[in-house]
């Protein structure tokens, strides 16, 4: 990506230079900008962890799943032949484990679920996993996020 604010370019060129000097080698960030946080499983799970024990979970899933665009492969295949969608997401899992702040004194080994759309490894040809455990006040809990996404060979 290219940042087209000069005050961010500097901050950025600062950056690198700090980080050569540390590592004593030449580093080049490489920004991707990602518009939907469900595209990928690990920011997903951060920022399910920080929303996760101020927001109740049923809240925080029905806003993003209410967002989400999952698709089927037999729709995807029955509406045309050209495809031009390079990848698309066919499911998206969500757990939740332990004790959160937003909730009453539950036992450690509550969990709660939460799934769209299909993660099968016999539908997907991508499965993204990714796992985050914390702390709070209360005790430790796990946010593990699953995401199948679908790739079209343009061969």
């Amino acid at each position: 990506g290219e940042i087209r604010n000069p005050i961010r370019l500097l901050q950025f060129k600062k950056i690198c230079d700090i980080l050569s000097k540390i590592f004593n080698k030449n580093i080049e960030l490489n920004l991707i900008r990602l518009h939907y946080p469900y595209e990928n499983s690990n920011i997903l799970a951060n920022i399910l962890a920080l929303l996760v024990n101020k927001i109740k979970f049923r809240r925080i899933t029905r806003k993003l799943f209410k967002n989400t665009v999952i698709k089927s492969l037999r729709k995807i295949v029955s509406e045309s032949k050209d495809n031009n969608i390079p990848a698309y997401l066919t499911g998206l899992t969500i757990k939740i484990a332990g004790r959160l702040m937003r909730y009453k004194v539950i036992p450690r080994k509550t969990i709660q679920k939460i799934q769209k759309g299909s993660s099968s490894m016999g539908k997907v040809n991508y499965t993204d996993f990714a796992r985050y455990t914390s702390k709070n006040r209360r005790g430790a809990f796990s946010i593990t996020v699953s995401s199948g996404q679908n790739f079209f060979n343009n061969n």
